[in-house]
């Protein structure tokens, strides 16, 4: 294995570990009070900008890797890869927007449910990617 697939498989090991923390860190912001919902938040934030680097690291040396050949696979892997990217933005910004909002005295439990929602969906489409890449 090349230095291309060392560092795609690290990226690939990197986004898979972050997709599957940040749910459970989301899941028990709703439970924590001001301050600790508002650290887990800056947590989660952290864990869902990661992968959204980290996944176009890990797109660039998979062409580089596997070399770019339009195939069916391939459309369903980039529809995969942009809905993970979409997922996370807005997990990340409902992040952002608990943590204002537990640092301001606010109510922040509809922020926390769609951080959960949106984080839990990501990290399911990075578990489907997961599938097509293994099996493609």
């Amino acid at each position: 294995m090349g230095i291309w697939g060392i560092l795609h498989d690290t990226a690939a090991l990197v986004v898979i570990i972050c997709a599957l923390i940040v749910p459970f860190t989301a899941m028990k912001i709703k439970n924590s009070g001001k301050e600790e919902a508002a650290k887990r938040a800056g947590t989660a934030s952290t864990l869902l900008r990661i992968p959204q680097y980290v996944l176009i690291v890990s797109l660039i040396t998979g062409f580089a890797r596997y070399g770019f050949h339009f195939s069916t696979w391939l459309l369903t892997v980039l529809v995969i890869f942009l809905a993970i990217l979409a997922f996370a933005g807005i997990a990340t910004k409902a992040a952002k927007t608990v943590k204002q909002q537990a640092q301001s005295g606010e109510s922040y439990t509809a922020a926390a449910q769609k951080l959960f929602t949106f984080s839990l969906l990501s990290c399911l489409a990075v578990i489907i990617m997961v599938v097509f890449k293994v099996a493609g």
